[in-house]
This record gives structure tokens, sequence and C-alpha cells, in this order.
């Protein structure tokens, strides 16, 4: 996938949470929440990828077309603040999935990649909103331990299921004699 593509999607993803929140009106949350938390979840999939492919070095985000829509995003990523609270919810706290269905590993791989897209979203976003949107900071640290809970119950990542140009930094993807040296190259793992 080029820049152009993965901007698009991004900028697709974006403003369709933009457009459910805003056209919720008066409608109870608990009718559209579903409806939020798949949209939060597309945005936050665009974020990993782009935060996946910086990393790799395979996008550059100097790059006129990036620089142009993160800004975008930026002054109005409050508006889908919802979205993304509804999204982390879900994927951070495997007791709400149907284990019938999904495997509790599975899930847990889920988690990691849903703190993996909030670190990403994190340090791609680092003040967003304007002088009209404010922007309530997400608790990484509580989301982080979350995940732990789980990853000490079900077990960690098998290496083969970690995706590239996962960063050192995020640590819940390996096991603790797995982990990558914080100081190596975060675009391998």
């Amino acid at each position: 996938m080029n820049s152009i593509e993965l901007c698009q999607q991004l900028r697709e993803s974006f403003f369709e949470a933009i457009n459910i929140e805003k056209n919720k009106g008066h409608v109870p949350i608990r009718e559209i929440k579903e409806e939020m938390e798949v949209n939060g979840k597309a945005f936050m999939f665009n974020i990993f990828k782009l935060g996946q492919s910086m990393t790799l070095g395979i996008i550059d985000p100097e790059d006129a077309p990036i620089k142009q829509l993160l800004s975008e995003i930026n002054d109005q990523l409050p508006l889908i603040e919802l979205s993304i609270d509804f999204f982390l919810d879900r994927a951070t706290d495997p007791s709400q999935y149907d284990w019938q269905i999904y495997s509790q590993y599975e899930q847990v791989k889920y988690a990691c990649w849903a703190v993996s897209a909030l670190h990403f979203l994190n340090e791609l976003f680092p003040n967003p909103g304007n002088e009209k949107l404010y922007w309530e900071p997400i608790d990484i640290e509580e989301v982080e331990k979350d995940v732990a809970f789980w990853l000490n119950r079900v077990g960690s990542v098998r290496p083969n299921d970690i995706p590239p140009g996962i960063p050192s930094s995020h640590w819940w993807w390996w096991s603790e004699g797995d982990r990558p040296d914080p100081q190596a190259d975060s675009s391998t793992n």
C-alpha cells in the first residue's frame, strides 16, 4: 500500500466516524454504540497501518500528503473521541468477547494491536484539537494494565504472530525473554 492509498483510507475512516458522532443527535448512545465502535476500530486500524509503515520506513511522515492529512485530522480528532473510547473499551477487555467464536489468544493478540494503535495515535497527534475542541488524553497506563492482566492470564503473543514494524517500546507483544533490546532497531522484531 502506498502513502496515497493509506491517506485515502485514513481520511475515509476518520470522516465516517465524524459523521456518525455528529449525526447521533437525540438518538440514545446505546443504539449507535456498536456503529461508533466499528468506526473507531476502522480509524485505529488505519492509524496502526500508518505507524507501522512509518516504523518500517515505507512512508515518510514529512511527505506533503501525509503532513496535510495529519494536520487536518489533528484539529478535528476530538470529534471522534467517543468512537475511539468505545473501540478501546472493547479491544482491551477480552472478557467482553464471545469465547465460543474467538480464542482467548486471538483476543489478547487483538488487545496488543489496539494498544499499539493507541501509542501510534499519541505519537502522530501529540496535541490534538484546537481552541474550540478539547482532547482529553487517554490514560495509556490503564490500558496497558488491562492488557498486562490478560497477557498474564492467557500468555504472550507468539513471535510469528507479531506484525513487522512494531517498535521495541511496545513491550506487550513479547514475553519477558523474547523482548528486543529497547536500543535495537525498532523496525525488526
